[in-house]
């Protein structure tokens, strides 16, 4: 007797060989499921790990710019002047604009710190003169310390006498403190 017929004869032999071939079938494609699905899970759990790299790479990052930061921040902090050089670079202005030809009135502008970063003294200095003049003494605000800030510069033209090229002058600045003044 040959296979095929013993097949044909048994129907129990047939039903179990169809069972068995499609067992067969979905285990090759459990087994596929199950090894794409592993394979998914590798990759999530890959980008898992660099996202925890990423994150600790970048509190890293973060710790060291902030102590930067504060390194950088004393250095420019050394950088402001104390409040006695003010003084100094003030009343050398005045001296350097009477040489120049011109009387300047510096007078100290109170203002509300209102929660403000950083300490500064606001001054407006008054000068009648030409734009020479006017030109002249901008440059000479160059002399002061650093982190002076210009805030206005305003002019009036002056025509009391007839000369339309002479105005009144105004113009304010901040000069930033090492310090608070209270201090």
């Amino acid at each position: 007797m040959k296979v095929y017929d013993f097949f044909r004869q048994n129907l129990v032999m047939r039903i179990a060989m169809y069972m068995t071939s499609i067992s067969i079938m979905f285990m090759i494609v459990a087994l596929f499921m199950i090894n794409s699905t592993t394979e998914e899970i590798r990759k999530r759990r890959a980008i898992l790990n660099a996202r925890q790299n990423i994150q600790l790479n970048f509190e890293e990052v973060l710790e060291l710019y902030s102590r930067e930061y504060q390194n950088i921040k004393v250095n420019l902090d050394l950088l402001r002047p104390d409040f006695e050089e003010i003084i100094g670079s003030l009343e050398l202005l005045e001296l350097e604009s009477k040489k120049l030809g011109f009387e300047i009135d510096i007078n100290n502008i109170q203002l509300d710190s209102g929660g403000a970063d950083y300490d500064f003294v606001r001054y407006k200095v008054s000068f009648g003169g030409t734009r020479g003049q006017l030109d002249q003494f901008l440059g000479m605000l160059g002399d002061l310390p650093p982190y002076t800030e210009i805030q206005d510069i305003s002019a009036q033209a002056s025509t009391e006498l007839g000369f339309s090229y002479l105005a009144n002058y105004q113009i304010v600045f901040d000069i930033f403190l090492k310090k608070n003044l209270n201090e």
